[in-house]
């Protein structure tokens, strides 16, 4: 084989024996080419196997053999590539002839008929129009391995945070523990014999460690929610936005909030995840409802562009838009502490608990005027 046919600009030429070859050479060199002549089917399949950009073949040099060999040799290639073939029909042969040959092989073959005698620029044209093909395939090759190793890193990084917050979570507690047990034995027992200050610093550490605790388990949830296997079968989802609703108000009885529940709603779903977001999205909607005076939160769905979409809608404290991205990031607020309580996580471990089902989740509000929260479900 003459020159170099590794790379993925050279043109590999099969040609009868004759001039044909070298006239080909030379018009594809002249204007800049890299050209690799072959000298037999077996040749030109070792230049696609290194990486050629594509094959410039006589039809009368190929018999049901040496197609054989080249579908062979090609369906060998990634799944990404689909390598152009350039076909010369025989001078004064219809190219249907040619077209017949190649369907054959059974398999469809990326192959563009060049009818001879073949102009110059004719062959350039097509030539360069191959080479562009298969360029454009390398790129998409260079970007999918570029796209898998950055999975791959994400990936590594993803479990090793997993790892450590679930090492953090599980150390803290212990220490945590402790803490608000002598606490509690000096708010306790040594209480009268505290002046005012102290009796506020020791309300403060109480206040503190319920506050860590809180965080704590919140951090191991979002952990959790990124190791347990999903389990899914079809629910209620309409029953399990009364559930949660019913246990907010059984902890908080002396308020009285007007909650509207679509009938029928369902989905087939991780029961322990949705059960956690939809509990995390009613908590949600049943704090920030707290200083309204006609508090009322609405589930129910809806089809847009052909895809049911879940929602939860408050009348409460709503958020400024400007602000909506940060509301599915850990440890995020968009209120103060002193105005609503809260760690920050609930949301981050909804919007992980629904795309961990391959749904999405996002939200709309107006500050002192309400908030929606939507979110779909892979359809089954």
């Amino acid at each position: 084989m003459e020159n170099d046919s590794t790379s993925k600009y050279a043109v590999l030429i099969l040609a009868p024996v004759g001039e044909d070859g070298p006239v080909l050479h030379r018009t594809l060199s002249r204007d800049g080419l890299k050209c690799c002549i072959c000298a037999s089917i077996e040749e030109l399949c070792q230049g696609i196997s290194n990486g050629a950009g594509t094959a410039l073949i006589a039809e009368e040099t190929l018999s049901m053999q040496n197609i054989g060999q080249l579908v062979g040799v090609i369906e060998q290639q990634p799944e990404w590539s689909d390598f152009p073939l350039l076909i010369m029909a025989s001078q004064g042969i219809t190219p249907d002839r040619t077209w017949a040959i190649l369907d054959s092989t059974k398999k469809t073959l990326n192959a563009k008929i060049l009818d001879r005698p073949v102009l110059a620029r004719t062959l350039l044209t097509a030539v360069r129009s191959a080479l562009r093909s298969r360029e454009s395939q390398y790129r998409v090759a260079e970007e999918l391995i570029r796209r898998k190793e950055t999975e791959i890193s994400l990936l590594r990084v993803n479990e090793e945070l997993e790892s450590f917050s679930y090492s953090v979570t599980h150390d803290l507690r212990n220490p945590l523990q402790i803490t608000k047990m002598f606490a509690e034995i000096l708010s306790n027992e040594c209480q009268e014999s505290l002046n005012d200050e102290c009796q506020v610093y020791l309300h403060q550490i109480l206040s503190g460690t319920v506050r860590m605790g809180s965080i704590i388990e919140d951090i191991s949830a979002l952990t959790k929610i990124s190791r347990q296997e999903l389990e899914l079968i079809e629910l209620d989802m309409s029953d399990m936005a009364r559930s949660s609703v019913a246990e907010l108000a059984a902890a908080d009885p002396e308020r009285t909030v007007r909650v509207k529940v679509q009938d029928g709603l369902k989905a087939v779903v991780d029961q322990r995840l949705i059960k956690v977001a939809l509990g995390n999205l009613f908590s949600n909607a049943w704090k920030y409802t707290a200083k309204v005076k006609e508090p009322q939160i609405e589930f129910g769905a809806f089809e847009k562009n052909g895809k049911r979409v879940f929602f939860v809608r408050d009348n409460g404290a709503g958020f400024n838009m400007q602000y909506a991205h940060k509301l599915f990031v850990a440890f995020k607020r968009l209120h103060p502490d002193k105005e609503f309580r809260g760690t920050g996580v609930g949301l981050a471990i909804v919007e992980r608990a629904l795309k961990r089902h391959g749904g999405k989740v996002w939200a709309e509000g107006e500050k002192d005027r309400g908030a929606t929260f939507y979110f779909t479900l892979p359809e089954t």
